[in-house]
């Protein structure tokens, strides 16, 4: 008894010691190197010492010969076939070492660019270890990460796309750093983690400083949500040119172009202009694009629009469509409009309708009119299920009109749908110029006036883009026929922004579901650190230097050097030229944001002191790397782009964080 004890043990200590004796890197190769080298003298001839994953259960051939897949450490996969002994038993993702000789399939012939040409007939397999229950069905054909168990979410770094979308990454960075550091001659800087508490836009994660320090059981540290102030600081310190892959954190809700732990490649350049960090930003966006298009299966090079509205090919910055905000948002009804989309917003203007009946300062009446759409109440009820469901929206009642002309009493009186939101003088011309039809839909809603929109995006803006998103067939056959969405992917430059927003009063918005603003009181559009339109010099002074309160509708109509990047409808990064004068600055921060002296000292002091010492002009930008990634490879979220990313709902559940902290665990 006791001599078969032992003898199990020691088997059990063989076998684990089996584990961590393989051959070592310099004598293995990858399948990528496999097929570069391949030739009919190394074929059936040459051995070959592969590391990977089982892909695929083994199933029987022929008589003792079992055919399965191995995935290697690239993310690459290539057949191989061998005896009972050496494959039957194994599961998907147990890891192991082949060794083997590399031969054609039947009917196959000599080709570089296809593994499926070839075979690997086994030699040796060595277990290196073993996965000890089933894998999730779902993993055998991975779109996403929300298709595997939060638990076993890692594996997801094992499979081509996501082996491909980390090594791209990482590429891409090289290629950034390289055209930054050696043509451009910027300086990499890492700026600090643990910052102060400012107020710059989102919710702030805080990091508690040493309770057992006496006086400093209230004090915190904040997780930065950008390096915007450190940047700056930089320029006035000496460093001319500054970027970092930089970590940044905001508490806020997430979405799936958002994440509260995000990376940013940040730029800031001293006597520079908005101009040249665009020139700078935008080249970027197009090099890191191109470069992956030049060898990625099904990638294609950026375009974008001409003035004719037709694509364009991106070579350099100076060829990105640049778009002003008042244009985007009477056209798009967005601040970053999917310039693929070719619908159109129809402001019912020029034929003389308007709003204005529920809020005064929405007295726009647009419409988006689909003709031939629908063919029964079926469709129509289908269609307004959808793009009216509440969630799209902001409000309740911010939700459009649709009106679909089913009958002719339906195209007789169609302006009647609309009564709540919009006026419209000869209804009958109107629907001979737009030469409405039975089995025609009409969306429309208000927004606000021309020069003063600051909802975004509009009813009409989400509708836009939301017709496209859909899962119902006859509207997705109809647009694919009759408003086909361009098949390239499209980059233009967002300017002319607001240098300040109206601040919406949350109470009284629940009242009227509209975005109702607060008088006399604005924020920054950007951040408090964006400097105006050198044109709008004087009528910033004006509001700056005036001992009344400040002008509302004057301070709303200034514009901004602040600048956007936007590429298939998202925002992938933004800047501006910043204001470097002290004096300029604390007037902004006490006149327009209600910052008192004492106050801006004690958040923005060290910023003010660098104004004060000679800092020179700057200006600069950031590009959401998680978010240009996630447009490049086209997931469907940017957490398919990070190794390893947050839930939905903030909550890391890999590693089962955030948890609680006992002080006494707190060592």
């Amino acid at each position: 008894m006791l001599k078969q004890l032992l003898s199990k043990r020691f088997q059990a200590t063989v076998n684990v010691a089996d584990k961590f004796k393989f051959e070592n890197l310099n004598t293995t190769t990858t399948i990528k190197n496999l097929m570069a080298n391949v030739d009919t003298e190394s074929l059936e001839k040459k051995e070959y010492v592969i590391n990977g994953w089982i892909e695929k259960k083994a199933k029987k051939v022929k008589k003792d010969l079992y055919q399965t897949k191995i995935r290697d450490t690239n993310g690459n996969i290539l057949t191989m076939i061998g005896s009972k002994d050496q494959l039957h038993g194994l599961n998907l993702e147990d890891c192991l070492q082949i060794t083997g000789k590399l031969k054609l399939r039947n009917n196959k012939s000599l080709n570089k660019n296809d593994p499926d040409a070839y075979e690997v007939a086994l030699q040796s397999v060595k277990v290196l270890n073993k996965v000890e229950s089933a894998m999730p069905a779902s993993l055998i054909n991975l779109n996403s990460i929300e298709d595997i168990p939060a638990n076993l979410s890692f594996l997801k770094l094992r499979k081509p796309k996501y082996v491909e979308i980390m090594q791209t990454r990482s590429k891409l960075k090289n290629l950034v750093r390289n055209y930054l550091e050696n043509e451009l001659q910027f300086t990499e800087v890492e700026t600090p983690l643990l910052f102060k508490s400012t107020p710059e836009g989102a919710k702030e994660f805080l990091v508690q400083f040493d309770e057992d320090v006496e006086n400093t059981s209230n004090l915190y540290y904040a997780l930065p949500q950008s390096p915007q102030q450190f940047k700056q600081m930089l320029m006035g310190s000496g460093i001319s040119k500054y970027y970092q892959f930089a970590k940044c954190f905001r508490n806020e809700t997430l979405r799936k172009d958002r994440q509260p732990e995000f990376t940013q490649l940040d730029m800031e350049i001293a006597f520079g202009t908005g101009k040249e960090v665009m020139q700078i930003a935008g080249n970027v966006i197009t090099k890191a694009w191109n470069s992956h298009a030049s060898h990625a299966q099904n990638a294609q090079e950026l375009y974008t629009l001409d003035k004719q509205g037709n694509p364009r090919l991106v070579k350099k910055e100076e060829d990105i469509l640049r778009m002003d905000y008042t244009e985007a948002m009477k056209k798009y009804g967005s601040d970053k409009p999917d310039l693929r989309i070719p619908l159109k917003i129809i402001n019912m203007k020029e034929f003389g309708g308007k709003g204005g009946l529920n809020n005064p300062i929405f007295d726009s009446f647009e419409i988006i009119h689909l003709p031939q759409l629908i063919k029964n109440p079926k469709e129509l009820n289908q269609l307004k299920n959808f793009v009216l469901e509440k969630s799209n929206y902001a409000d309740e009642s911010r939700k459009p009109v649709i009106h679909g002309i089913l009958t002719q009493n339906d195209l007789d009186f169609w302006q009647d749908a609309f009564a709540k939101v919009g006026v419209l003088e000869s209804p009958k011309l109107i629907a001979k110029s737009l030469n409405l039809k039975i089995g025609d839909v009409v969306i429309g809603c208000d927004r606000e006036s021309d020069s003063f929109i600051f909802e975004t995006p509009t009813p009409l803006g989400k509708v836009r883009s939301l017709l496209y998103e859909s899962n119902i067939s006859f509207l997705n056959e109809y647009l694919n026929t009759n408003f086909p969405k361009l098949d390239k992917d499209i980059v233009s430059w967002m300017v002319n922004f607001p240098l300040l927003n109206p601040v919406v009063d949350e109470a009284n918005k629940k009242i009227s579901g509209y975005p109702n603003y607060l008088p006399k009181k604005v924020e920054s559009c950007h951040h408090p650190f964006t400097m105006c339109h050198l044109d709008h010099v004087p009528l910033l002074k004006k509001q700056l230097e005036s001992d009344k309160e400040i002008n509302y509708r004057e301070a709303l109509f200034i514009k901004s050097q602040h600048y956007d990047l936007v590429l298939n409808g998202n925002e992938i990064g933004g800047g501006s030229t910043r204001i470097h004068d002290y004096k300029l600055q604390s007037q902004i921060f006490e006149k327009f944001l209600k910052i008192e002296q004492g106050k801006q000292q004690e958040l923005f002091g060290h910023l003010l002191e660098v104004f004060k010492n000679g800092c020179p002009p700057h200006s600069g930008f950031a590009i959401g790397w998680d978010r240009f990634l996630s447009v490049l490879f086209k997931t469907p979220s940017i957490k398919d782009v990070i190794a390893f990313p947050k839930s939905n709902t903030g909550v890391d559940d890999l590693f089962k964080a955030p948890s609680i902290i006992l002080k006494a665990n707190n060592k």
